[in-house]
């Protein structure tokens, strides 16, 4: 391996995928899943001896793991000892300098494993200015559960969040109608645009209205609508012509 700065940059990407990606761009399944699992095995194995990033290597198998959630899947986090102990995450966190760039990553695997308080309090030593300047949105899924107190974050998050709502990026689009769940940052974007002062259903069922000619988002539109309460067999219709 031979490319280091392209084989970092696909690990970066890999350690910052969302879950709202993946709702629009699922992994596809394969025909011999444990066969596909081996290969990962291998690409992980020769990426670990080619770095020696073995912590950016137990990242990964976690993440695959995530994403095919699978006993197939979970031989990965087996065979490079992913799944830590809570003080061993609190050790890493502490003690490895690229840790705070994937802060969503450590608050997945600390939530429900330590007190609200203490996970507030990592959070607030992980998240900085200069981190969130440079983090990809994708990881902003996060502040739909914890939201900085700094108003020099929010900032910075509401503003990256704005320009992502009007790139008209769907993955982007959908994460920020999620994180608008949370009362306060959807506040704080309505005085960046006073279009989301109005009720967040209401955003949402607008959104989910014009995605029905998206062939991309037209049958998640759908049932989107249909959890909001409309069911008017029109959606169906402008879904499929």
């Amino acid at each position: 391996m031979k490319n280091y700065g392209w084989s970092n940059r696909v690990v970066e990407n890999i350690l910052k995928t969302n879950t709202f990606e993946l709702a629009i761009n699922p992994v596809r399944t394969v025909e011999n899943e444990t066969e596909f699992v081996d290969l990962l095995e291998v690409l992980l194995t020769e990426y670990q001896k080619a770095t020696r990033r073995i912590i950016q290597t137990q990242m990964m198998a976690n993440m695959f793991y995530q994403f095919g959630h699978s006993n197939n899947y979970k031989v990965l986090v087996n065979r490079f000892n992913s799944l830590w102990p809570l003080q061993e995450v609190r050790e890493i966190i502490k003690k490895t300098m690229f840790a705070n760039k994937f802060f969503d990553f450590w608050y997945i695997h600390l939530l429900n494993r330590t007190s609200d308080n203490n996970l507030r309090t990592l959070m607030r030593t992980m998240l900085s200015h200069d981190i969130l300047i440079k983090a990809e949105v994708s990881q902003f899924w996060l502040f739909k559960h914890y939201y900085p107190g700094d108003p020099k974050l929010r900032e910075v998050i509401t503003q990256k969040l704005m320009r992502t709502w009007e790139s008209k990026n769907s993955e982007g689009q959908l994460l920020v109608l999620s994180v608008m769940e949370n009362s306060i940052l959807k506040r704080d974007m309505a005085k960046l645009d006073n279009y989301f002062d109005k009720p967040l259903f209401q955003i949402k069922r607008d959104y989910y209205k014009k995605s029905l000619k998206n062939k991309k988002l037209s049958e998640f539109a759908v049932y989107q609508l249909t959890n909001l309460g409309d069911t008017k067999m029109e959606n169906i219709w402008q879904a499929i012509q």
